[in-house]
């Protein structure tokens, strides 16, 4: 019998865009004798729509309502809905392709476990400390891992309460250059480099038009980046080779990381880059299993990518961030590693399986005495 695999995309999100690339990319590759393949459109106004139409790449530059349905789901269904309470399909697995908040935030995660839908992605713990690098920083730190230097603030502290003057002084004590970012986004948007005070105040203005909090970490001059996918669930975890984005720029921009040319759809996997990377064996060792480590405290499931920053002067290995639903799912370092993509999209739909299989042993209710030895009044 054939898996009914919903197919999520889009989202109310500055990464909308690109989760539709990863979507289709990911679409290319699903095998329609194992699956029936329901994509699930959320727009930029967060409506869940469905439509066949949506399998189609050219739709999705210019999408047509009139061609799609407003689709919904239960608490305790696996179903999904449309029109008034008309089931379109049992969800056997929902395949997130989300890039960004409303989505890889752990926001959409928790509505299909609220349905009891299995998904692909990590955990909403995962998932939301992975999306904020402010806790995401904290959280290397408490296991010991090297983070840069850093500093943050939200919005009404920054320009309400103590002032401006208060964090750029804690800013600039980091030193120069710095690295600007909104705590909750992607794909180097409403990223910018400081190199002195002038700048760094009118990159703190651009990055609060993105998001309430910002991180300022402090920036190396001479180093390399270095990324590493991690698959599996907690009884099976493997990762892939080390690669190395190359770059002109201080950071990858958005650009880089997306109109590259060089695949039909662009993404990820279009970027230009060394794989494996050009590193020491044993550094790329330690990079793999400290990814491991990562995979495991965040209690993710399915495929991560683990972005980390090599300072040449020392080669001092700092982790910079994760990303629990990489864009292209970083299907090009499991091809490298012996994994195609056909065989990714099984892997991912086995982990959401088995996770879900797992939480139904759970008891989720204590039978106790407490009700009836309680008084009708306050406790």
């Amino acid at each position: 019998m054939k898996i009914n695999l919903a197919v999520f995309f889009g989202g109310k999100s500055c990464e909308h865009d690109i989760s539709i690339i990863t979507a289709h990319q990911a679409m290319d590759f699903i095998d329609e004798s194992k699956y029936n393949v329901y994509p699930i459109y959320i727009d930029i106004n967060g409506l869940f729509l469905y439509g066949e139409e949506l399998k189609n790449f050219e739709f999705c530059k210019n999408i047509d309502y009139l061609k799609l349905h407003k689709v919904y789901f239960k608490p305790a269904d696996q179903n999904i809905y449309y029109k008034k309470n008309k089931v379109l399909c049992k969800a056997d697995v929902a395949l997130l392709c989300m890039h960004g908040l409303n989505g890889e935030d752990g926001t959409l995660q928790g509505l299909l476990e609220m349905s009891d839908i299995p998904y692909t992605s990590s955990s909403v713990l995962g998932s939301a400390l992975g999306m904020d690098k402010i806790a995401m920083k904290m959280f290397f730190k408490g296991l010991g891992l090297n983070v840069l230097p850093y500093v943050w603030t939200y919005k009404e502290e920054y320009y309400h309460i103590t002032g401006q003057q208060n964090f750029l002084e804690r800013a600039e004590k980091l030193g120069f250059p710095l690295i600007v970012k909104p705590s909750n986004l992607g794909s180097s948007i409403g990223i910018t480099r400081a190199s002195d005070l002038e700048s760094l105040k009118a990159a703190m203005d651009i990055a609060f038009k993105f998001d309430n909090r910002v991180v300022v970490e402090r920036a190396l001059n001479d180093f390399i980046e270095v990324n590493c996918s991690v698959l599996g669930s907690p009884a099976e975890v493997k990762t892939s080779a080390c690669e190395r984005p190359l770059s002109w720029q201080a950071f990858l921009s958005f650009e880089e990381k997306y109109l590259s040319k060089g695949s039909k759809t662009g993404g990820m996997d279009s970027l230009k880059r060394k794989l494996p990377a050009d590193i020491p064996d044993d550094m790329a060792a330690s990079i793999q299993e400290q990814s491991k480590q990562v995979f495991l405290a965040l209690n993710c499931k399915g495929v991560i990518r683990i972005d980390y920053i090599i300072d040449k002067t020392d080669d001092t290995v700092y982790i910079n961030e994760v990303n629990t639903i990489p864009g292209s799912l970083s299907y090009y370092l499991w091809d490298y590693s012996g994994i195609d993509f056909f065989e990714l999209i099984d892997k991912l739909v086995e982990y959401a399986q088995y996770s879900a299989e797992q939480k139904r042993y759970l008891k989720y209710a204590y039978v106790s005495n407490v009700l009836n030895c309680a008084g009708g009044g306050k406790m």
